[in-house]
């Protein structure tokens, strides 16, 4: 009887060690990651192209859902009165279809389900009335960075603090949104470290180095665009 106690004993102890020293896997709770950005123009037409994964529902409420891959295409063009389709090829598969007009953006938008991680270009035909042209779109980030799990773990380095606080039982209680953005040849990663109390802990790291450019903190109950 006393050594089935005994034993029992040490199985309490055993599961209770290895509770304490489970690793968090932080980059399991980002809910928006935009990690790729293309661009190009032909003519007077242009066009964005964003890469991600996006938590669907969309929420910005400290809490990350389910996530799927997207892929966003913004085409801007001389004449917005037309209607719109745009379309690439991929493994011989038409990809893409009729574009939605923003009014308040002045754009054309298309958005579905889609990955592809390793993309340095694609050929969009754009479509309208009967007329069509190939804009070619290529990768803006033209050196090497950071990786979106990366520039995650550095930000932790750089700041154990606010994600140990934010730790409970081994879970850590809030979303992440981090997000590619290239200009001028430059690249950088908005991190927004989100709670459930209405704060967003953002951050803007330059992506190469990982060196901190900036950072605010932000109550996403009255200030929803980050």
């Amino acid at each position: 009887m006393k050594k089935k106690l005994v034993l029992c004993l040490l199985l309490v102890v055993v599961i209770m060690l290895c509770a304490c020293g489970k690793k968090v896997y932080f980059s399991n709770y980002i809910s928006d990651c935009k990690y790729n950005v293309l661009a190009g123009t032909e003519g007077d037409f242009s066009i964005k192209v964003n890469l991600s994964k996006k938590e669907n529902p969309y929420f910005v409420d400290g809490v990350c859902g389910s996530v799927r891959s997207l892929i966003e295409i913004f085409l801007y063009t001389p004449d917005n009165t037309l209607n719109y389709s745009v379309f690439f090829e991929e493994n011989n598969i038409k990809l893409g279809g009729e574009m939605n007009f923003c009014s308040s953006k002045s754009r054309h938008e298309l958005s579905f389900e889609y990955c592809n991680e390793n993309l340095s270009s694609i050929d969009f035909v754009v479509q309208y009335d009967d007329s069509s042209l190939i804009i070619k779109a290529t990768s803006l980030i033209e050196n090497e960075i950071m990786t979106p799990d990366t520039a995650l773990n550095t930000l932790f380095l750089k700041n154990k603090e606010l994600f140990t606080n934010m730790t409970l039982n081994n879970e850590f209680a809030g979303e992440i949104h981090i997000r590619l953005l290239a200009e001028g040849g430059k690249c950088y990663y908005y991190i927004g470290i989100i709670n459930t109390t209405g704060k967003i802990f953002a951050y803007l790291m330059n992506a190469q180095s990982g060196d901190i450019i900036a950072q605010k903190e932000i109550n996403y109950r009255t200030q929803l665009s980050v």
